[in-house]
């Protein structure tokens, strides 16, 4: 067993309380016989219901977390195999024997590792395939590896039928052990905000050029935790907001970011968009047009101005400002939007929310900008949802099938043609039922004045 403890993989997604949880979202569906060693373990006294995921390593033995194996008896646990749908399981063996690591420590997430001995031999075929154990160990940091399995597709959402697949990338342990006590023994992941493993991926197979190089171990949640991500929206009229802008790429042209004229040199927007630029030149301001591909003017960029007391880990003071090297020419298409004068509560109160993001998880950017209405929703019963919302965010409810998706971060929340809001953080798939949140702007006029007042 000690030559398979190096297998584990501590994978990184952050929660709001902080705790590790063995918990993939924001990945694809599996082609169908493209892992033929994937299993899924199943809890035979509850209609075999799903809980942890493995490999086949041989006719009689898979591979799991150690966590998967402690609370739980071998003859009460079924290895499903043969298939990407946990509806419909090509064989399913009983589980007869559970070796669990000497010294797995489940409070330090350490030698989290087992096997399990299947009496009958598992017959292979096309299908169903043992995977090839790791021979010698390397460095994985930048270096693209495959994780499978069916956990969760967000925090509390459901478990999918379907086996997901997602690339993620090696990360330093160095850089890792400073969220925790990572050891040699782990390999860590990294992946952009929104995808990951989550609930229901422990044991799940980490793959580098088609060997067994980690189980999934831990992370720490909420699953793929909160990306910026409208659906359900409609094509808004032309010319109805002459403040929204686009954010672009400047190398690509592509939009990445929503975000609002509030004077002649300044645009605001989430701060989180900032995190992938290195120099102003990276970024263009497209405005006058509800068309991506027709804007009516486009401006370089002089400055962007992140908030100093900005958390991309708690997504509080997601607020940022962009000044454009040259003035904004104003016109009937081109105007800037008013800030609030008060605070307001929200509650149960239309809004409306205009932006390019994704039509739906995955799914095309639309080329017509879309807009559409969504209702302030308490702080208290968003807290159920994220624990961690402050004063200075405003949450907003749709029904599912409708809300924020990829590309509408920054994208203003507007009130009686007032800017009140940004689009900060969702949780994915997009239009899943859960709020939305953004950054409430009246608490931040004090730090837009000081750079935009007399700056015309």
């Amino acid at each position: 067993m000690n030559v398979l403890a190096g297998l584990i993989v501590a994978c990184l997604a952050f929660n709001a309380y902080g705790l590790p949880r063995s918990q993939i979202i924001g990945g694809n569906d599996a082609v169908d016989g493209l892992y033929p060693y994937q299993v899924s373990l199943r809890d035979a006294l509850k209609n075999n219901t799903y809980f942890c995921s493995g490999a086949i390593i041989s006719a009689h033995y898979v591979i799991t977390a150690a966590q998967c194996l402690t609370d739980t008896n071998p003859y009460d646990v079924k290895i499903a195999v043969g298939s990407n749908y946990l509806d419909t399981p090509s064989v399913l063996y009983r589980a007869t024997i559970f070796i669990v690591h000497a010294g797995y420590n489940k409070l330090l997430n350490i030698n989290d590792i087992g096997l399990i001995y299947v009496s009958d031999i598992i017959t292979f075929n096309e299908n169903i395939q043992p995977i090839n154990l790791v021979t010698a160990d390397q460095n994985y940091d930048n270096y693209p590896l495959l994780i499978t399995g069916w956990g969760k597709l967000w925090m509390g959402g459901p478990t999918p039928n379907h086996l997901q697949e997602i690339i993620v990338k090696g990360y330093s342990q160095e850089e890792c052990s400073s969220f925790n006590n990572i050891k040699k023994t782990h390999i860590c992941t990294f992946t952009m905000e929104g995808e990951g493993i989550c609930h229901g991926d422990a044991g799940s197979p980490l793959v580098a050029d088609g060997v067994l190089v980690g189980l999934v171990s831990y992370s720490f949640g909420p699953c793929g935790l909160p990306i910026s991500h409208i659906i359900g929206g409609k094509d808004a009229p032309n010319g109805l907001y002459p403040y929204q802008v686009s954010l672009r790429n400047s190398k690509n042209n592509r939009h990445f970011c929503g975000g609002a004229i509030i004077s002649k040199r300044y645009i605001i927007t989430a701060a989180h968009c900032f995190n992938n630029l290195n120099q102003p030149s990276d970024v263009l301001v497209a405005v006058g047009s509800n068309y991506l591909d027709a804007p009516r003017a486009v401006y370089e960029v002089a400055k962007f101005i992140r908030h100093d007391d900005f958390d991309n880990y708690l997504h509080i003071n997601d607020i940022g400002l962009i000044r454009v090297v040259k003035n904004i020419k104003f016109n009937k298409n081109i105007q800037p939007i008013a800030l609030p004068s008060t605070d307001s509560n929200y509650n149960n109160r239309y809004l409306v929310v205009t932006g390019w993001g994704r039509l739906r998880a995955a799914g095309p950017n639309p080329n017509h900008l879309q807009e559409i209405r969504v209702k302030g929703y308490s702080q208290k019963k968003c807290n159920t949802h994220y624990q961690n919302i402050v004063k200075t965010q405003i949450c907003t409810l749709t029904t599912q099938g409708e809300g924020m998706c990829n590309g509408d971060s920054g994208g203003p929340l507007v009130a009686d043609d007032v800017l009140v809001g940004l689009v900060s953080f969702g949780v994915l798939p997009c239009g899943s039922g859960n709020p939305d949140v953004f950054t409430r702007v009246f608490y931040y006029k004090k730090w837009i004045n000081s750079f935009t007042q007399g700056s015309e």
